[in-house]
């Protein structure tokens, strides 16, 4: 409900508080009346041995989804494996507002494989961390080829004697500070074209 508004559903604001409102008071009438767990699914006690031990409470609160979809589907904590965490997953996008992307994911395995040889009973199925997606970009030789000629240039202009905008002349930059300065330390290209002086130049 929290991720409702009132402009698609052509409400007023009033409209769509008087229908969440309405709609918590009869859940928490059904959940009073069929004695409905107020969390969620009921732990497996082997889940459960694992959940006391968890005393950081923000990985406590990042792993319980995973343990109360494991209860409810009846999976063991040692049955736990890459084709569990794709179910999981895909329940996750489809009933909760919750990111299911890979850096969700990415926390997920980081935070369960952390558990292996540290908690007491822990499963030894490590999971897989999905990688960190790296920027992408153009290759150097995607650029306009006038483009690429005028950075050769600069460049070339770097190594040897030049004069400022002030007319006073500059030494050539040494090859050590052509490599440390990177004009174009952009992430969205991949390329990497080592140069650069002081600004005297």
């Amino acid at each position: 409900m929290a991720t409702l508004h009132q402009v698609p559903l052509h409400w007023t604001a009033k409209t769509l508080a008087n229908h969440k409102s309405n709609t918590k008071a009869a859940l928490i009438w059904f959940a009073k009346e069929k004695d409905v767990l107020p969390h969620g699914v009921p732990l497996l006690p082997a889940w459960d041995r694992l959940r006391v031990q968890l005393k950081d409470p923000s990985t406590r609160y990042r792993l319980m989804p995973l343990m109360r979809f494991c209860s409810g589907v009846h999976i063991e904590p040692a049955a736990v494996n890459e084709a569990v965490i794709d179910r999981y997953m895909d329940h996750r996008s489809h009933t909760t507002a919750r990111a299911s992307d890979a850096a969700s994911r990415r926390i997920l395995a980081r935070l369960w494989n952390i558990g292996i040889g540290t908690i007491d009973g822990w499963p030894e199925t490590r999971l897989i961390e999905p990688p960190v997606k790296a920027a992408e970009g153009p290759a150097w030789d995607d650029l306009p080829e006038g483009f690429r000629a005028g950075i050769e240039g600069y460049l070339t202009g770097l190594e040897r004697i030049r004069r400022n905008k002030a007319g006073h002349r500059s030494r050539p930059c040494r090859p050590t500070t052509l490599k440390a300065r990177d004009l174009y330390n952009q992430p969205q290209l991949p390329f990497r074209r080592h140069c650069s002086c002081d600004r005297r130049s």
